[in-house]
């Protein structure tokens, strides 16, 4: 129900408007607080919410507004939280000329973990010390590895369905695919009958925004170009070894998968690197070939690269 424009909003003390705004957006500093209640001095907020009995928690933590190392104001006994749940990265960067290195990673590194496992809202950056932080990188890079074999499995699922394959080669094919270390080379996918290869990639846009970074950009170029017989840029024909992926056995004639998750955020990227592909000098010698999603029907053929948007958890 709206608040009667009685005037009553005027007679309000700085103590019950502080009370208030709190109740929606607590994790705010002095100074963040004072600008969106228009209290001219913050030093006044802060005497209100330092102030026993004042109801206000205060807590060390990263302003929600500022996105700097601050005394947080909450409510009751809980803490004030150190970002709202709708945190955004890009949208809550701070300008260039107040960055600080160190407070942007602090404040990406808390979210992530705090969004991703559920986990009650503190400073783990500040809680662990640096062996910590390497032990917590070793395991983290596990994860590279478990998101191929997840896509990997989900794009097995999609070929089965795709060639009408017989339960025993689809099983066959998740055998294979598990029993192959995450370092061996080669293609993801690889089989002979039918005659086809697959890549996976698990890459997101960066920044939550709609682009592939740089090195995403360089990972996808070189599977394709690889799949279609170019050596991966920055090699050299003449000294590539005898297993590189472009000395396949047959692979001019077979079928090429480009696995990729599949979001709205990915579909746009992915779309944007293609054409920028495409019309790239790097694609001259492929200008025969292709990149196209791959129908739900109908004849593929081996010079395009389907692209196959996954989503794992429907494997």
């Amino acid at each position: 129900m709206a608040a009667k424009d009685d005037g009553s909003q005027k007679l309000m003390t700085h103590r019950e408007r502080i009370l208030n705004h709190l109740k929606q957006y607590p994790g705010l500093c002095d100074g963040c607080l004072a600008t969106a209640l228009e209290i001219q001095q913050p030093q006044a907020v802060q005497g209100i919410c330092s102030k026993v009995g004042s109801g206000v928690s205060r807590t060390k933590g990263i302003c929600a507004a500022c996105v700097k190392d601050r005394l947080l104001n909450g409510l009751g006994d809980s803490p004030a939280p150190l970002m709202p749940s709708t945190f955004h990265f890009k949208a809550n960067k701070p300008p260039k000329e107040n960055y600080v290195r160190e407070e942007d990673l602090r404040v990406r590194f808390n979210a992530s973990l705090i969004e991703t496992l559920s986990v009650a809202q503190e400073d783990y950056y500040g809680r662990l010390d640096f062996d910590q932080m390497l032990r917590l990188k070793e395991g983290l890079a596990r994860i590279h590895d478990i998101v191929t074999l997840k896509l990997t499995t989900a794009l097995v699922e999609r070929i089965f369905q795709r060639f009408g394959l017989n339960g025993e080669t689809r099983a066959e094919m998740h055998r294979k695919v598990n029993a192959t270390h995450p370092n061996t080379s080669g293609f993801d996918v690889d089989w002979k009958e039918p005659n086809l290869i697959g890549e996976v990639k698990g890459c997101i846009p960066v920044n939550g925004g709609n682009v592939f970074g740089a090195a995403q950009l360089r990972g996808l170029t070189n599977d394709v170009v690889q799949m279609l017989g170019q050596v991966a840029r920055g090699k050299e024909q003449d000294k590539i070894a005898t297993n590189n992926k472009i000395k396949r056995p047959l692979r001019t004639e077979a079928i090429k998968l480009l696995g990729l998750y599949d979001s709205p955020a990915v579909r746009a990227a992915a779309q944007q690197w293609r054409q920028n592909l495409m019309r790239h000098a790097l694609w001259l010698p492929l200008a025969s070939s292709s990149i196209e999603e791959l129908p739900t029907k109908g004849d593929l053929s081996p010079n395009i690269v389907y692209l196959v948007y996954l989503k794992p958890h429907q494997a």
